[in-house]
């Protein structure tokens, strides 16, 4: 019983060994399949993350592949605007050079125009200068011949009082043989500066001798009165200072003769007849003048007289010279019969030469028109032929 009861230990012991072992065994599998499920499913959550990680990337990379797409895109766009913009940009360019071009063929043919009219022009002012010239010339010569007429009848005229001249009046016809040959080489110097001077004469001189010649000289009359007085100028103490050299002074003489031209209530305009003056010892003859009065002051009296004469020195020193004088008086010039009057400095003056300043005596004389044949009324001193001439030839300019 005991031995049974042991056996049945044993057994028991044998069993509950092989059980323990079959369920350590059973535990050492359950454990082990345990691990080996859990690491399948670390496997599987390593694979799913990793396919997960693989979807993520392939996704990312599908977004980059997008995204360099839209990169790319929004480049070849940025190329095509920065293509199109540098093609308008040229075309513009094109566009302002061939504006540009188009303007400068326009200024060019404009300057083409203009420089065109301008020649013709030119050529036009040529063609009537040339014509002015041709004009004067020929004026030049009916003048020319007209001043060896004058010269002629001056010569007969001398010659007819030669002649009448008796033995005791020898020395007058030695003085005046001696006028004879300065008026003949004045009027042979004359000729030769017409002829010098023929084709250097300005528009403007040229328009002075044309008025002169057609009597225009003076104007247009506007005053009615058909009065004619005649104003003598007498220089009493005129003081002629060198325009070159203030410090070189001398004097002028002489007096010059004045008709009325025009004449009004207040206005007076009058026409110079003749003048005898000398500067500095040397002898002027008028060729042709006129003078006016105006006002010097607000009060609107006409107190002042103003002159303007050419001349010629009969040395032949000086061609043409221009005697401008102002007068100044107390009373209206056209009141005056007899007055001293004041000659005013520096604007009374001889050409470049003389400043002219100093007083005078302004008479009105009673007018005549008797006309004397004496040969001493015609030519004293040789001037009042340079008068005559002067003013019919015109060789002096302003």
């Amino acid at each position: 019983m005991k031995t049974k009861s042991g056996l049945f230990a044993i057994l028991s012991i044998l069993l509950l060994s092989s059980i323990g072992v079959l369920t350590i065994d059973t535990a050492f599998a359950q454990d082990s399949e345990d691990k080996n499920e859990k690491s399948n499913d670390r496997e599987e959550d390593k694979s799913q993350k990793n396919e997960e990680k693989r979807l993520e990337n392939e996704k990312r990379i599908e977004e980059k592949r997008a995204e360099l797409k839209d990169k790319k895109l929004e480049n070849e766009k940025r190329i095509e605007e920065k293509l199109q913009e540098t093609e308008e940009k040229r075309l513009e360019k094109e566009k302002m050079r061939e504006e540009k071009r188009k303007e400068l063929e326009e200024k060019r043919l404009e300057n083409e125009k203009r420089i065109e009219e301008k020649r013709k022009e030119l050529e036009k002012k040529r063609e009537e200068l040339e014509s002015d010239r041709e004009k004067l010339k020929e004026k030049l010569s009916e003048r020319t011949e007209k001043y060896e007429e004058k010269l002629k009848e001056i010569k007969e005229k001398y010659q007819n009082q030669i002649d009448k001249l008796s033995e005791k009046n020898l020395q007058s016809l030695q003085k005046f043989e001696e006028v004879k040959e300065k008026i003949e080489e004045k009027s042979e110097k004359i000729k030769e500066r017409l002829d010098a001077k023929a084709e250097k004469l300005d528009t403007r001189t040229q328009k002075i001798l044309e008025k002169i010649d057609d009597g225009d000289y003076m104007g247009k009359k506007i005053g009615s009165s058909k009065t004619t007085d005649t104003y003598e100028l007498v220089f009493n103490s005129i003081t002629a200072s060198a325009i070159s050299d203030k410090s070189q002074t001398s004097s002028m003489t002489g007096k010059m003769t004045f008709t009325t031209f025009d004449s009004s209530k207040s206005n007076l305009k009058l026409e110079l007849e003749s003048c005898s003056i000398s500067v500095d010892e040397i002898p002027y003859a008028c060729g042709f003048g006129k003078a006016r009065t105006v006002s010097s002051g607000d009060s609107g009296a006409k107190d002042s007289l103003v002159i303007i004469a050419f001349l010629e020195d009969n040395l032949a020193e000086e061609v043409h010279s221009t005697l401008k004088i102002f007068v100044d008086s107390d009373i209206p010039i056209n009141q005056i019969e007899q007055s001293e009057v004041s000659i005013l400095g520096p604007q009374s003056k001889l050409s470049h030469l003389w400043f002219l300043d100093g007083s005078a005596t302004l008479t009105k004389i009673t007018s005549s028109d008797e006309t004397s044949e004496d040969i001493t009324d015609d030519v004293p001193q040789g001037n009042d032929i340079s008068v005559t001439l002067e003013e019919e030839i015109g060789l002096t300019t302003p």
